[in-house]
């Protein structure tokens, strides 16, 4: 038998009471304007401040690295392809996948790493090999006489960990992942190597198109705020034709000068080069800026980042440097380095092909042809002289 006093009737609210206003609060809270959100202007300008201060850090940090010398620039260069690649993974990562995937993000750091060591393997090898350590010495020497074969066994063991964490109901996922993983390695880290290929040629080959495309950005930047009316595409909808056009006109004036010998007044083979470069620093390099601005579309973010205040992420400052570093390094090898054999190339060869013996003997077989050049020179000169005062 069910108790009456127990069971609620039905005018009865089984909720908690809401606690009514006063009419004197509704209409006070009527009145009461919404607070209204900052003008568009407003929140321009404000980004325009943060973005400028954070420019300014950004160029006299660049000043002072490459003011520092070879080897910190190198170490930029790496730790800036390093962020990249982590905020781009980190993109395409589904939580909830990763948990049942411990290995996922595990293999693609690996893959980093060995495509790391195939294309500057012999680099660091050169540095490491400073380090007095016999065992380790050894190592070294092994990895650099046989680079070759060390980076296909590190590849090969890398896809035998692919195949066996394929797990079933996340194959797409895991394909999908490895897939994005290549082409990261490609146009992130295969791109930036010719940016230590320009280091290692001299820092002036480095410096010309880097600064070219900041310039290009800057100036692309500022003629958009102020005349910007023309959208230029619809994967980037602030970027406007007027900024396009100005940052290309500014670049290649800046090219121009780059270099300017007033004393002769003449167009130096120097500024030549820097207008080729120019050119392609504010026509084609700003298509790698488009083809990150497809990737957020894609992946529906609004930045790669937050890194860098007012910008977003490191990706979405450096996304042009990538095929301008590749041209420019292309550009030089064909048009102004000539030949391919350097001093560094043959030293490469000298120091990954060639045991310690043969080195003591090409370095005593290489000084006994300069002494022979050198005692043919003088008999040369003295022959000459001698000629000379007979006639």
């Amino acid at each position: 038998m069910k108790n009456k006093h127990l069971t609620p009737r039905k005018s009865e609210k089984t909720s908690s009471p809401s606690i009514r206003r006063s009419p004197q609060l509704n209409k006070s809270s009527k009145n009461t304007p919404a607070p209204s959100p900052a003008p568009e202007s407003k929140r321009n300008w404000i980004n325009w401040n943060v973005r400028a201060f954070y420019t300014l850090i950004m160029i006299l940090s660049f000043i002072s690295v490459i003011a520092a010398g070879t080897l910190p620039t190198l170490l930029l260069v790496f730790s800036l392809q390093l962020l990249i690649f982590k905020e781009l993974i980190s993109i395409s990562t589904v939580a909830n996948k990763e948990r049942h995937l411990p290995w996922m993000r595990a293999l693609n750091w690996y893959f980093l790493l060995i495509t790391t060591n195939a294309l500057y393997g012999k680099v660091f090898y050169k540095y490491a090999m400073r380090i007095r350590i016999e065992f380790l010495t050894e190592i070294i020497q092994f990895c650099t006489i046989n680079h070759r074969f060390v980076n296909f066994a590190l590849y090969v063991f890398g896809f035998v960990w692919f195949v066996a964490s394929l797990r079933p109901n996340y194959y797409k996922y895991q394909f999908t992942q490895f897939s994005w993983t290549l082409m990261l390695l490609f146009f992130v880290v295969y791109q930036s190597h010719f940016m230590v290929d320009s280091i290692l040629e001299g820092l002036f080959w480095f410096l010309i198109p880097v600064s070219f495309v900041i310039v290009n950005d800057i100036f692309a930047y500022v003629f958009g705020f102020f005349f910007g009316r023309h959208s230029l595409t619809r994967l980037s909808p602030k970027k406007t034709w007027e900024g396009f056009i100005g940052g290309a006109i500014s670049t290649v004036v800046f090219a121009f000068m780059f270099g300017y010998n007033i004393a002769t007044v003449t167009l130096l083979p120097v500024q030549l080069h820097s207008i080729f470069l120019a050119m392609f620093a504010s026509l084609i390099a700003p298509f790698g800026g488009f083809f990150a601005s497809g990737v957020k579309r894609a992946f529906k973010i609004k930045d790669f980042g937050n890194t860098i205040p007012g910008h977003g992420g490191v990706t979405d400052r450096f996304d042009c440097q990538f095929i301008m570093a590749f041209f420019s390094y292309v550009y030089y090898s064909t048009f102004i380095k000539g030949s391919t054999i350097s001093i560094t190339s043959i030293m490469a060869v000298i120091v990954s092909k060639m045991t310690h013996q043969d080195q003591i003997q090409l370095y005593h077989s290489l000084g006994n042809h300069l002494s022979a050049i050198d005692s043919t020179s003088i008999l040369t000169a003295s022959f000459e002289a001698v000629k000379t005062k007979l006639v």
